[in-house]
């Protein structure tokens, strides 16, 4: 039977770009500077895009059952 990794690690990829995302966007806020239009558009994206990697993620994990 093949095991597929690939799951496992796309939700992994983003819950790290989820975690950086958030560590960031807490660093800025704490030292009140204001937010360039450029960390806007990563926050934005990047919540995005670490949410659909986890959730595609799950799917796969859970699909291949």
């Amino acid at each position: 039977m093949e095991q597929s990794y690939l799951g496992p690690l796309l939700a992994l990829i983003g819950m790290i770009i989820l975690l950086v995302n958030n560590f960031q966007r807490r660093s800025y806020r704490r030292r009140q500077v204001r937010m360039s239009p450029q960390f806007l558009t990563w926050q934005k994206w990047g919540t995005l895009l670490a949410s659909v990697l986890i959730f595609v993620g799950l799917y796969l994990m859970i699909g291949r059952r």
